[in-house]
């Protein structure tokens, strides 16, 4: 007998007996996750029922419970499957340097606007139940942000590290002052009606002014180096 969960399954819409590499176990959560995503679009966390996701994802009510114990660990794990698809905005921020510095800062935000706009209701799910104090949620929260923020605590001590020292500033508050900027701006420039002085690209703009001048060294510091 063959066992699917263990040699994968058919592949759909051939005439072959070639089989996925991917476990049955693995489609299956897969599936699961992406209801679980499009439903959060469409109603908040509270108001999902496991029943509800099941139907999304057209698998029998007891197979949720093969993946997840409650609504949550669902949601949890479709925040773990779209970190997968985090850019690596770390990279660009490990590779500023004075002199590229507003041009590299603005790919950084636009880069970070569009993983939002493209995962927006997991993410806002996301902060507010880390808001409200759920653990889990705070550590995926934390888990997420990390690589972005150790870069950036790595380049402000870098660029600004001798100033910052002389005015007892840690560049990792500075740091942490910039990734809560950057989740602010990606959920306002979300919601927020455009008006003719309040734009999406005067938002962006306006971010980057600010972060490059977190970021930027002093000319006591150009000096030094």
């Amino acid at each position: 007998m063959i066992d699917d969960e263990d040699n994968g399954v058919p592949i759909r819409g051939r005439n072959t007996n070639q089989r996925s590499k991917r476990k049955k176990s693995e489609i299956t959560h897969g599936k699961l996750c992406r209801a679980t995503a499009r439903l959060l679009d469409k109603k908040p966390l509270r108001a999902i029922k496991i029943a509800d996701i099941t139907n999304t994802a057209a698998v029998a009510p007891s197979t949720f419970y093969i993946y997840f114990a409650d609504v949550e660990e669902a949601v949890l794990a479709a925040i773990a499957e779209i970190e997968k698809e985090l850019p690596k905005i770390e990279l660009i921020v490990l590779n500023l340097t004075p002199e590229n510095l507003e041009r590299e800062i603005k790919i950084f935000v636009k880069k970070y606007i569009e993983f939002w706009d493209e995962h927006f209701a997991i993410l806002r799910t996301r902060n507010l139940a880390a808001d409200e104090g759920e653990p889990r949620f705070r550590e995926a929260r934390a888990r997420m942000l990390a690589p972005t923020l150790d870069a950036l605590e790595k380049k402000v001590d870098e660029l600004r590290g001798s100033d910052l020292l002389a005015s007892k500033v840690e560049s990792g508050a500075v740091a942490a002052l910039i990734m809560g900027l950057m989740e602010r701006l990606a959920a306002i420039v979300r919601i927020q009606p455009a008006t003719s002085y309040l734009t999406r690209r005067k938002l962006i703009d306006a971010s980057v002014f600010m972060i490059c001048g977190f970021i930027r060294p002093t000319a006591s510091n150009t000096d030094l180096s």
